[in-house]
């Protein structure tokens, strides 16, 4: 929150991103020439986008600090589920978050207790939202929350979302954005995606979930099978089916054509499930009656185009499918 420490942290960063070397030199693990070049290519491109975010994050905080000369941030709606920090949640905000100045550990627990009921999320005390009217809406996999604060902006006094991420580092990072963009309609829900929809989310009570490029299986077989478990299977759809309202949607974002079919044939065994079919769009897949679409989510999902902000992954994706001449266009899936 001190300005003048922002600026040397700022300046300092940038040094750091200056003198790092621009390509990366890794070899493939089994040393074959074929997979050493393309693993040395990759790596290269990869660091070449991460410095590319630092430095045009750098550029977005030290705008903040120009235009905030009190140089505060706040951002207060922050959910983490984990069993392993159930015993202090204060002391893991400090440690494991960076936080050093919070409230007493009594005030972070009355917090929590006003914003849930009977051990699920109260979405109208979490957002201040006592009409109960605004929508309700989540993106799963929100990464490093780049989209989401787009869509929170854009939604403003109209719908509430919230940024569903496992890993903290992602939502620490979603945290500081919202922040400094002064988005108060988004809340952040850290842990477990299914655990969460199962066990937290109140039956009904979302009109829209977004899942933005969720990771593919890692062994597959030639058929549209998976041999390992992933976070889209079965009982995802059952869980995600009981939080949306009667006319709610689910909508899948991947940029892997393979993956989009084998989710279609998963989704089409849901029988519970209506299928959105989008006239005007290409078709790349089906299985049953569930449809796979080329082409950003857009209205029909509840998202504002105009306000489509590419995540961090979304942007790495499209680069790497350019330079390889692939369909670099994402594919959807509508329930």
């Amino acid at each position: 929150n001190n300005p003048v420490l922002a600026a040397r942290g700022i300046k300092f960063a940038r040094r750091a991103l200056a003198r790092e070397a621009p390509e990366t030199t890794t070899t493939g693990k089994r040393g074959r020439d074929g997979v050493s070049e393309a693993r040395g290519r990759s790596s290269t491109m990869f660091s070449k986008h991460r410095r590319k975010t630092l430095w045009e994050a750098a550029g977005r905080i030290e705008a903040y600090f120009e235009t905030s000369p009190k140089g505060t941030v706040v951002h207060d709606k922050l959910l983490i589920f984990s069993e392993s920090d159930a015993a202090s949640p204060v002391k893991a905000l400090q440690q494991q978050w960076g936080i050093a100045k919070l409230p007493e550990p009594g005030a972070v627990r009355q917090r929590v207790k006003e914003s849930t009921s009977g051990g699920k999320i109260h979405w109208g005390k979490l957002f201040g939202d006592s009409t109960g009217r605004r929508e309700v809406k989540l993106e799963i996999c929100s990464g490093s929350g780049d989209w989401v604060v787009g869509q929170a902006a854009a939604d403003a006094g109209s719908a509430d979302w919230c940024a569903m991420e496992i890993r903290r580092d992602r939502i620490f990072h979603g945290l500081c954005s919202a922040a400094m963009a002064g988005v108060g309609n988004l809340a952040f829900l850290c842990g477990d995606a299914l655990a969460i929809l199962r066990d937290r989310v109140p039956p009904g009570s979302v009109s829209r979930i977004v899942v933005s490029h969720p990771e593919p299986p890692q062994q597959q077989n030639k058929s549209l099978e998976s041999q390992a478990a992933h976070l889209l299977m079965a009982p995802f759809f059952e869980a995600a089916y009981q939080c949306l309202q009667p006319c709610g949607t689910l909508c899948i974002v991947t940029d892997s054509l393979w993956y989009g079919q084998l989710l279609c044939e998963i989704a089409s065994h849901h029988k519970e499930f209506v299928p959105l079919v989008m006239g005007g769009r290409r078709l790349v897949g089906a299985a049953g009656r569930v449809r796979l679409y080329s082409g950003p989510p857009g209205r029909e999902s509840g998202v504002d185009p105009a306000a489509a902000t590419k995540s961090y992954f979304a942007a790495l994706k499209e680069t790497e499918n350019r330079k390889k001449s692939r369909d670099a266009e994402v594919k959807i899936l509508v329930l």
